[in-house]
């Protein structure tokens, strides 16, 4: 999702992302410090992306001696702009003059210009009838909250959670803690890919907890879809709640761990991963 809307964003017109699908067809077997992903961006329905042909990818990282002349002769050089590490780079200077993007590009910064652009492209499709029903009785409710807690894939391997960390529950007891001082009636929606640890860890909150399982595997969409329609977030150092509290629609409180990453193993600044207006949490 941060790959497309930060594409998106150097797109004119109605034009539309061309996406590279190589790496997820490469790598299908998941292994020690690797979970292997299939493309899932389909489900969305404003989705403006095409399949990148062979033709279009060889031209854009000038593969052959062919594509290279056709540059000269076109007057037109494409860019390959690479993000090493999770640090952000500015990509807009490339808007008008075409760019093949391999990196992460985890950051608000490369597409706040076209938030509303980047919210419709990403609409949810229609929900199965009990989703649905749970998405109105969130949306009945004054001061829903989605809390996130991503364990599974962190804690396959040293090297996986030396890299992200795992968030620890003093940071979501902070959080409750805040909300359930400014709103005593808040729910709060738990999403989890170790929902067993989640329900040892969470009681005694004081604010009335609803569990959310079932939404597995290619279902996964559904947390997000049903994380989007609360007021108020508490993430974890994850892509998938970051973009379940971004596109909310509702003006509320998101709370984000200032540990996105292990400081340790990894370099990175918290304010390129983190909006502005979230707030983020010291914890011990």
């Amino acid at each position: 999702m941060f790959q497309y809307a930060a594409a998106k964003s150097l797109v004119t017109g109605n034009a539309s992302v061309l996406l590279d699908y190589s790496f997820l067809t490469a790598h299908t077997d998941s292994k020690v410090g690797f979970t292997a992903r299939s493309f899932e961006l389909g489900i969305f329905r404003h989705l403006k992306a095409k399949t990148a042909s062979k033709w279009h990818l060889d031209y854009s990282k000038g593969t052959f001696l062919y594509n290279k002349i056709l540059r000269n002769l076109l007057g037109h050089n494409p860019v390959i702009i690479q993000q090493r590490g999770m640090e952000y780079i500015d990509i807009s200077p490339y808007k008008f003059s075409g760019c093949y993007l391999d990196g992460y590009f985890q950051s608000e910064k490369h597409f706040v210009a076209i938030h509303d652009k980047i919210k419709n492209d990403f609409t949810f499709p229609e929900l199965d009838k009990f989703n649905d029903q749970l998405k109105h009785r969130i949306l009945s409710l004054e001061n829903a909250v989605s809390l996130h807690i991503r364990r599974g894939d962190y804690l396959k391997s040293k090297q996986a959670e030396n890299t992200h960390g795992i968030v620890p529950i003093a940071y979501y007891q902070m959080a409750i803690k805040d909300l359930r001082m400014k709103y005593p009636l808040a729910e709060l929606f738990v999403f989890s890919d170790d929902i067993s640890w989640a329900k040892t860890n969470l009681l005694g909150s004081g604010l009335k907890l609803n569990f959310i399982e079932g939404n597995c595997g290619r279902d996964s969409w559904k947390d997000m879809a049903l994380m989007s329609c609360c007021k108020h977030h508490i993430i974890a150092n994850s892509s998938f709640s970051w973009w379940g509290a971004w596109l909310s629609e509702s003006n509320g409180q998101t709370y984000a761990p200032y540990k996105w990453f292990n400081p340790d193993f990894v370099e990175f600044k918290i304010e390129d991963f983190v909006p502005q207006n979230w707030t983020v949490l010291v914890y011990d």
